[in-house]
């Protein structure tokens, strides 16, 4: 037999019904008794010979025993309940059928419940895929399959179950982190489905050595271990504020407020956008800084300004009236100063003197 083979397998008979066996038993037994009361009012009365009285007085007493024998063998199966027979250490089959039976005394008989049963586990602490102390707790819910298996190849199925459900938990807790996994990465309290799933092959893996059959399992408690609870519970605070101000931010626009793209004009290395506040002045220089865009404040409104052509009328009548107004000022800022420096000369009392006698 190979080791991927189950040693056991469930064989199922019919045995037969009850009532006629229990009939035929009690017929027997009375007859027994009946044998042995005319046995002794003979040997009483003289009626018959001594030798018939002794053999009818055996018979009798041999009627009853057997009667007796023969009323072991019957036995009752519940609905979902069923009946391993053993004759001798030697496994003769499985009857699962519910009601009155009977067969062979001699038969030893395991009862095995087929019912649906839950097992609620406690609370686990052990450490998740990214080693953070957490505490878990799962349900199974489960039945017997195979009764040959759960009856010979393990000592207590109950037990075996117990046993078999908490290390799948534990090893389901190690291969999955509780929470802030990679991208696409299922963890323990995103996975949902997928978690359950996991944990119900695993342990079907392992209960099908005693033939039983895991019908769901689902975990009732997930949370941090006490010793970090605070400590993870305000990381997930920052995390929810840092999600949420991503969220809230505007998008910055890629055209401007009529449509029209915005323009950027280099000069030399670095490059200067053009943008406009929110009463059309420029931004100040320190908002244009190379691989910076301007202050939310400053281009809400952003409004394009169209480049102007350097040989056009308007630039060069600008740039000429530009020109005669410095030359103005800048004549009459030479005669301001003229004026300025001949009042001081004359203030002045050496001055003054040679004036005179430049009079004299």
């Amino acid at each position: 037999m190979s080791e991927s083979e189950p040693a056991h397998r469930q064989k199922t008979i019919a045995t037969p019904g009850g009532w006629g066996w229990l009939a035929l038993n009690l017929a027997v037994l009375l007859g027994g008794a009946a044998s042995v009361f005319l046995a002794i009012l003979a040997g009483f009365k003289d009626f018959w010979p001594d030798v018939f009285s002794i053999l009818l007085l055996v018979a009798g007493i041999l009627a009853m025993i057997s009667g007796v024998v023969l009323l072991c063998g019957h036995f009752t199966l519940q609905p979902n309940e069923a009946s391993v027979l053993i004759l001798f250490g030697a496994y003769k089959g499985t009857e699962i059928c519910s009601g009155f039976h009977w067969a062979n005394p001699l038969y030893t008989k395991k009862r095995v419940s087929l019912r649906s049963r839950n097992l609620d586990g406690g609370k686990l602490k052990v450490n998740d895929k990214r080693g953070n102390p957490i505490e878990i707790a799962a349900v199974v819910v489960w039945r017997v399959q195979d009764t040959a298996q759960a009856v010979f190849d393990v000592d207590d199925c109950e037990h075996f179950v117990r046993v078999q459900s908490e290390s799948a938990v534990r090893h389901l807790a190690n291969s999955y982190a509780y929470d802030h996994g990679e991208n696409d990465e299922i963890t323990l309290r995103s996975g949902g489905e997928e978690v359950t799933l996991a944990l119900t092959a695993e342990l079907q893996a392992r209960l099908d050595k005693a033939g039983v059959e895991v019908q769901e399992a689902r975990i009732t408690h997930l949370a941090y271990a006490p010793e970090i609870a605070q400590a993870m519970l305000r990381r997930q605070q920052a995390e929810a504020i840092i999600a949420a101000r991503r969220k809230n931010r505007p998008r910055r626009r890629q055209h401007g407020r009529n449509g029209a793209p915005r323009t950027r004009r280099k000069t030399g290395c670095r490059i200067r956008r053009r943008t406009q506040s929110r009463h059309g002045r420029q931004p100040p220089r320190r908002a244009l800084r190379r691989g910076r865009s301007p202050s939310r404040r400053q281009h809400r409104n952003f409004v394009p300004i169209k480049p102007t052509k350097r040989n056009s009328p308007d630039r060069s009548l600008s740039s000429v009236a530009t020109l005669v107004a410095a030359g103005f000022f800048a004549s009459h800022s030479s005669l301001r100063l003229s004026l300025w420096k001949k009042n001081e000369f004359l203030l002045c009392p050496v001055a003054q003197k040679k004036s005179a006698i430049q009079e004299v």
